[in-house]
C-alpha cells in the first residue's frame, strides 16, 4: 500500500509531487501497489505522464490526467500500451545495467549499459515485494514485452481496420491517438529496438515511419469534422509555420542548400526530369516539415512537437527512404541524432536512434562535414540536451548547425 491516499484520477491538478521535465531515462518515485492494474495506472499517472507533458500547457495536462482515463477505462487497446509504457519506465529504477547484461543472454540484440544508470538505485528495495517481480527480478522483460505484443497487435488490426471503414467514430480516433502516442514513446526509449527506424528490402515492412504513417491515413482518411474535433481536443499543441521573419533552423538551412546542389550542381538540362523534379519537391516539402516541428518545439519549450515529424511523414518520403536515397536517409539521421541529443532513450548505446544512426554511419562512411560534425558532438562527444533549459539548448546546437553545415547563422533571432 501507498503511505499517502491516492488522488482521484480525473482530477485535472499539478501538485508538489509531480515531477519536473527530465530526461527520459532518468528516475523518479514508484508506487508500491504496481501489483494491480490500478497501480499500473497510478505509477504511470505519477511517473509517465510528465515525460508526456513536460508540464508545458494546462490543455496537455487536462488531456491526459482528465481525458486520457476514461479511454483507459473502455479502450483494452489503451490499457495494454499504458501497461506497456508503465514497465518499460519501471526499467531504470532497478539496476538496468546488470538487467540488461543478463538479458543478453536471450536477446538477439547486445544491449549496452546506460552510463546514466550507474548511480545507486535508492528505489530498489521497492520491487522486492512487488508481485511482477515475484518470479525473478529479470520477469519484468517478459511482462513489458507481452503487454508490447498485444498493443502492437491490436493497434495494426485497428489501424488496418479504420482505412477501411467509413463510419469512424470519435472514440475510435481517440483510442488511436492515445494507443499511437504511448507506442511511439515505448518504441522510441527501448533499449531493444521493438521497431526499427526503417526496413529496406521487405516485402510487407513492419517499422516505425510504416506504422505511424498507417495511423495518419486513418486520420487523414476520416471526415473533415472528425478530424477537427480530434485535433482541438486531444492536439495539446499547434505546429508554427514558417515565415520570411521565423528564426532559421540552421540544419534544415544546410540541408536546403546541400539538397539543391544533391539533385541539380552536376545535372545537364536532359537529366532533369520529371522524376527528379519531383524528388527534389519531396525532399523539399520534407525538410519544411523538420522546421515546423523544430520551430513548434522551441516555442513549447520541449521536445514532443519534434519528436511527431516521424508521424506526419509522407508516403512519397517513406518510398525515397525505403528505396535508400541517399538524402531521405540523411534527413532521418540528423532527426535521429537530434532525438538523441534530447535523451529520447534509457540506454545511450541502444535504442532506435542510435541503431539508425550506427548503421549510417557504417554504410555511408565517410561522412559529409557537416554530418560528421553533429555526429562527433552527439555521439562521439555524448552531448544532450538539459530538460530544464531545453529552449536553450536547442537554440544552442541550432547556432552549433550552421558552423558544422560551414554556413553563416546571421539569420538566427537570439
Amino acid at each position: 500500500m501507498m503511505k499517502n491516499p491516492a488522488k482521484p484520477l480525473g482530477e485535472d491538478f499539478v501538485t508538489n509531487e509531480m515531477l519536473s521535465p527530465q530526461a527520459y531515462n532518468s528516475m523518479g518515485p514508484v508506487a508500491h501497489d504496481i501489483d494491480s492494474s490500478y497501480g499500473f495506472l497510478r505509477f504511470f499517472h505519477d511517473q509517465c505522464i510528465p515525460y508526456v507533458t513536460f508540464h508545458a500547457s494546462k490543455k496537455g495536462t487536462h488531456i491526459w490526467r482528465t481525458v486520457f482515463p476514461k479511454y483507459f477505462a473502455s479502450s483494452n487497446l489503451v490499457r495494454q500500451a499504458t501497461y506497456a509504457m508503465a514497465c518499460l519506465n519501471l526499467w531504470p529504477m532497478m539496476n538496468l545495467p546488470k538487467l540488461l547484461e543478463s538479458d543478453n543472454n536471450e536477446c538477439r540484440f547486445k544491449i549496452a549499459p546506460s552510463k546514466a544508470s550507474h548511480t545507486t538505485n535508492q528505489f530498489s528495495h521497492v520491487f522486492d515485494n512487488l508481485a511482477v517481480f515475484e518470479n525473478s527480478r529479470q520477469s519484468i522483460f517478459s511482462i513489458t514485452t507481452s503487454y508490447f505484443i498485444s498493443t502492437l497487435q491490436s493497434s495494426r488490426k485497428l489501424t488496418a481496420d479504420g482505412q477501411q471503414r467509413q463510419d469512424l467514430t470519435y472514440d475510435d480516433l481517440a483510442q488511436i491517438y492515445f494507443s499511437g502516442y504511448l507506442i511511439f514513446g515505448y518504441a522510441g526509449i527501448h533499449p531493444h529496438c521493438v521497431l526499427p527506424l526503417i526496413e529496406h528490402d521487405t516485402e510487407n515492412p513492419v517499422d516505425f515511419i510504416g506504422f505511424f504513417s498507417s495511423m495518419r491515413h486513418v486520420f487523414t482518411s476520416s471526415s473533415p469534422g472528425l478530424r477537427e474535433m480530434i485535433i482541438h481536443k486531444l492536439v495539446e499543441h499547434d505546429f508554427l509555420t514558417p515565415t520570411s521573419t521565423s528564426e532559421k533552423i540552421g540544419f534544415v538551412e544546410v540541408l536546403r542548400y546541400q539538397l539543391s546542389r544533391y539533385h541539380f550542381a552536376n545535372a545537364t538540362f536532359s537529366e532533369i526530369d520529371a522524376r527528379m523534379c519531383g524528388e527534389h519537391e519531396t525532399l523539399k516539402n520534407c525538410l519544411q516539415l523538420l522546421e515546423c516541428c523544430f520551430l513548434s518545439s522551441l516555442k513549447e519549450g520541449h521536445p514532443t512537437p519534434f519528436f511527431k515529424f516521424l508521424s506526419l511523414l509522407e508516403d512519397d518520403f517513406i518510398e525515397l527512404a525505403r528505396a535508400r536515397n541517399y538524402f531521405a536517409l540523411r534527413v532521418l539521421f540528423t532527426f535521429s541524432c537530434i532525438c538523441i541529443y534530447c535523451q529520447f532513450y534509457l540506454s545511450f548505446n541502444e535504442n532506435v536512434w542510435a541503431q539508425y544512426v550506427g548503421s549510417f554511419v557504417q554504410n555511408y562512411s565517410p561522412l559529409c562535414d557537416s554530418d560528421a560534425a553533429l555526429y562527433d558532438y552527439v555521439i562521439t562527444k555524448q552531448t544532450s540536451a538539459d530538460p530544464n533549459r531545453f529552449t536553450h539548448e536547442m537554440r544552442a546546437l541550432n547556432r552549433l548547425s550552421f558552423v558544422f553545415g560551414g554556413m553563416e547563422d546571421s539569420f538566427v533571432i537570439r
